[in-house]
């Protein structure tokens, strides 16, 4: 195999890793950096971004099957109770 083929091959990869890490960084909060290194997200911007919504989503998914659960026992002992 040549030289050149064996760089075009880990060009490729580098390229593939970096889109992946482009398309991920979209989903994601972009950050902002002061003049003094501090960091800082625009609260729109965090709910807006779908990594958020989708631990929102998450949460609440997991919160509704923790209230179900919930309501369910508290069936079961109201019927054992009778």
């Amino acid at each position: 195999m040549s030289k050149s083929r064996e760089h075009k091959s880990l060009m490729d990869r580098l390229k593939g890793y970096y889109m992946g890490a482009e398309r991920d960084a979209a989903k994601t909060t972009p950050f902002y950096v002061t003049g003094d290194g501090v960091m800082f997200a625009n609260p729109k911007e965090v709910i807006r971004s779908q990594a958020v919504q989708h631990q929102l989503s998450a949460f609440e998914s997991l919160r509704t099957e923790m209230q179900d659960k919930k309501n369910d026992d508290a069936d079961k002992r109201a019927a054992q109770g009778d």
